[in-house]
């Protein structure tokens, strides 16, 4: 774009500091008008960029660590069941034999080890509330020889390490003292008069409950766990602690029985 002198008016040329015509000096070089350019950087535009999500997002988990619901052996059966069904039939076929065989009246030193180890006499000859106690008595031997043989070693072992794992929160004295309450006088609800030979009640009482302090579940601990919770702001609330006082009570309580059994045993009473 060409430019004058404003004194004279004659073109001047870019840059010049004062007109050649007529002597006047410029206060600011003329220049020639610049454009100025903006570059875009590079990289996505506003509209190519992407769009934060709103709100909380889920993770997507890999392939492989999403934890199956359901089934996951296809159905089948545990490994220890066919043990529980086979021990199961062999206690019972084992008791039908020695039943027949003492109401014959065949009886030798290995059918006695027999009857002492199995309380196969458990309900008989005892009345009606004598045979009440005593099939209550052969159940709990039964679970105890199931557990046993079934593969249940590895629970009672953990409920030895329960039992003797020091005080834990919520237990009491109290409890401790009517499960020890409680299981005295269950074994002679067992046994009745037959000292010597309901020992086998008495052990399989201490089995059953420390398999159930090592498994934490089934029917027993359920009743244990209902019995021993306390109501918080109108729920109940169930402690472990409380559980695990009652049932070792219950292990002291068997012990002393069999003790207090095997006294009058000897002692001919």
């Amino acid at each position: 774009m060409a430019k004058f002198c404003k004194k004279c008016g004659s073109p001047v040329t870019e840059g010049a500091k004062f007109c050649k015509k007529c002597g006047y000096k410029f206060e600011i070089a003329v220049s020639a008008p610049t454009v100025e350019m903006s570059v875009a950087p590079a990289g996505p535009t506003a509209a190519e960029k992407p769009v934060a999500p709103v709100g909380p997002t889920t993770a997507i988990p890999a392939v492989g660590a999403v934890k199956p619901v359901g089934k996951t052996s296809g159905g089948k059966k545990s490994p220890g069941s066919g043990r529980v069904i086979l021990t199961t039939i062999g206690v019972t076929a084992l008791w039908i034999v020695q039943t027949v065989l003492i109401r014959k009246g065949i009886e030798n030193p290995f059918t006695k080890f027999l009857n002492l180890v199995t309380f196969a006499k458990g309900s008989m000859g005892r009345g009606i509330a004598g045979y009440i106690g005593g099939t209550l008595g052969m159940s709990v031997v039964a679970s105890a020889l199931i557990t046993v043989f079934g593969g249940g070693l590895k629970t009672i072992g953990a409920g030895f390490k329960s039992l003797f794992s020091g005080r834990t929160p919520g237990g009491s004295l109290g409890l401790s003292f009517l499960g020890m309450t409680g299981a005295f006088a269950l074994y002679f609800i067992y046994t009745g008069t037959m000292y010597l030979s309901g020992v086998a009640a008495g052990v399989a009482g201490i089995l059953v409950c420390i398999r159930t302090l090592g498994c934490k579940g089934g029917g027993l601990y359920r009743f244990v766990s209902n019995f021993t919770s306390k109501r918080v702001n109108g729920e109940k609330v169930q402690s472990p602690g409380a559980a695990r006082s009652l049932m070792s009570g219950a292990v002291t309580g068997f012990t002393l029985a069999m003790i207090v059994a095997g006294l009058f045993g000897f002692a001919g009473i």
